[in-house]
């Protein structure tokens, strides 16, 4: 348990970075430089450093161009060897290579999110991997909304006779389940656990029949056996075994800091947005800044620091789950009223707060939010508690169930985290995606020393330098059995911040004997990395 600003004898976190006669210019430019190295938390300085929320959230430097470039090559490498299976197997009329099929359920970040995990087991066993997106008459497509990978990915999309021949072909069924409260489902999942982590997954059988909407791909990527059996194939020159001695060597080595690279690389690569789904994206984010300049300059905040289009003050992103706020805050939203649900707004305006780089002087006035929110409930609720004139969204007009909602759904996904902070709901593979996924456009340059506004990222070379945002959440809420699952859920994945203490106190890491008092306190879960949890 640290205060920020107290002094420690025993900080080994601080090393030898922050001399006595360093200057503050090369401080900042070492402490923004930090989060986007692998071993970053063992030099963040917690206890000296009141910044060092902010530089947990934010990896400013985006990835090395040697990390990127290898996803891109072996996703680029795996994509032609599935098509030229699909297209040997459709001329012979048989199957001579072998498959997963994938058949989600739930919501489309659900789908996404298993989809990485059955393309990361597909890599690594060789097997060309359709997934059935619209399982359950569910209005998704990935075809107009993200870039095809190089291989046709749908199954109704592949030519009508290899359909035929999976069809008819012998199947080993699998069910990844999701987490569950339920004792039965509990030791299902616990076994599916066992067996990602452990087994050796040789098998023959021509199609794997995949039914999950799980994020098994951080349970997947540490199986031993199978990165074992990868590089005793021996093919260095193969997508299977670049993957697994480049990105999951590292796990093994750095742990939950470097399984960041594996997932976020692999998911840019994957799901890189259609041109038009990009432009608006981008004009989104233009619009929210320019609003939050307007705002900024009429609450009389000094503006000299800033410039519209070189560096316009900063936003903070908030994706809000309605459904959950409402579960989570039964005294606090009144008559199932999300209007209503004051607090919990406010909590997660607060978690951004935190998070905020301490360089921006905004006088004391609150500041400007963009909000997605899943109901034009929630949305109208946001205006009504924060004010219209210092938030911003996109009308709900649409809804999931069709094409056109999902589209407008990613769209927000991409932006919202694509401020200068972002704020998450727990449990939410929505905002876990988004985060993911997410374009920051404060760039930090090593060059420069300093930071420059991207409205576009447009030279394909410069990709790997897009920053990340990792989420923070609000724990908000006072229910014993929730925080007791909120927990189960993140263990060794953030770290707790009580935003009530004056300075704020900071849990590191979470651990069961030492917690902060989430039933009467404000606490938030800052993530160490952007990826997917599991509670398996």
């Amino acid at each position: 348990h640290a205060q920020a600003g107290t002094s420690s004898s025993n900080n080994h976190a601080h090393s030898n970075r922050h001399h006595q006669n360093q200057t503050t210019h090369d401080r900042e430019r070492t402490d923004y430089d930090i989060t986007s190295s692998t071993a970053y938390m063992h030099s963040l300085d917690f206890i000296h450093d009141d910044n060092f929320i902010h530089l947990l959230h934010r990896r400013s430097m985006g990835f090395s161009a040697q990390e990127h470039e290898t996803m891109q090559q072996i996703m680029h490498d795996y994509a032609q060897f599935a098509h030229d299976m699909i297209i040997n197997d459709v001329e012979h009329g048989e199957l001579q290579g072998r498959y997963i099929i994938l058949t989600p359920a739930a919501q489309m970040c659900n789908r996404m999110r298993a989809f990485m995990g059955t393309v990361l087991l597909a890599i690594l066993t060789r097997r060309t991997v359709f997934i059935d997106i619209g399982a359950d008459g569910y209005a998704a497509r990935f075809h107009g909304l993200f870039i095809d990978p190089g291989w046709q990915w749908e199954l109704h999309s592949i030519p009508s006779t290899l359909q035929h021949l999976l069809r008819n072909a012998e199947k080993k069924k699998l069910t990844f389940p999701y987490e569950s409260d339920s004792a039965p489902t509990q030791r299902k999942v616990h076994g599916v656990v066992a067996d990602q982590v452990c087994g050796e997954w040789i098998d023959d059988t021509p199609v794997w029949s995949i039914d999950s909407h799980a994020a098994f791909l951080p349970v997947m990527a540490r199986n031993y056996n199978l990165h074992k059996s990868v590089l005793e194939r021996g093919d260095a020159e193969q997508f299977d075994y670049r993957f697994a001695s480049y990105f999951m060597d590292r796990i093994a080595s750095d742990g939950q800091e470097y399984i960041e690279q594996l997932e976020v690389l692999l998911a840019r690569v994957l799901f890189q947005l259609e041109p038009q789904l990009q432009s608006a994206v981008d004009t989104l984010i233009h619009d929210t800044y320019s609003k939050a300049f307007a705002y900024y300059e009429h609450q009389g905040v000094d503006m000299t620091a800033f410039d519209v289009v070189l560096n316009p003050p900063p936003v903070i992103g908030i994706h809000i789950r309605s459904e959950y706020v409402l579960l989570m805050n039964p005294s606090e939203c009144r008559g199932n009223r999300i209007e209503r649900c004051v607090k919990p707004y406010e909590w997660f305006e607060a978690c951004g707060v935190a998070a905020m780089d301490h360089a921006w002087n905004l006088n004391g006035v609150p500041p400007y939010l963009f909000i997605a929110a899943d109901t034009k409930q929630a949305q109208n609720a946001a205006a009504e508690i924060f004010g219209e004139q210092r938030i911003y969204f996109r009308p709900f007009d649409k809804t999931g169930g069709s094409f056109e909602g999902i589209q407008e759904a990613i769209i927000d996904l991409v932006s919202v985290s694509s401020m200068d902070v972002f704020v998450g709901t727990p449990h939410s593979s929505y905002s876990e995606m988004s985060s993911i996924l997410s374009q920051p456009r404060r760039v930090y340059d090593t060059q420069l020393e300093a930071y420059e506004f991207k409205w576009q990222f447009t030279a394909i070379e410069h990709l790997h330098r897009v920053p990340l945002n990792r989420m923070i959440v609000p724990v908000m809420t006072t229910v014993g059995w929730e925080i007791a699952k909120l927990n189960t859920y993140t263990t060794g994945r953030v770290i707790d911040i009580d935003i009530d203490d004056t300075p704020r106190a900071i849990f590191l890491p979470q651990t069961k004997d030492h917690k902060p008092d989430y039933q009467h306190r404000r606490v938030c879960k800052q993530s160490v990395t952007a990826g997917m949890g599991w509670m398996g």
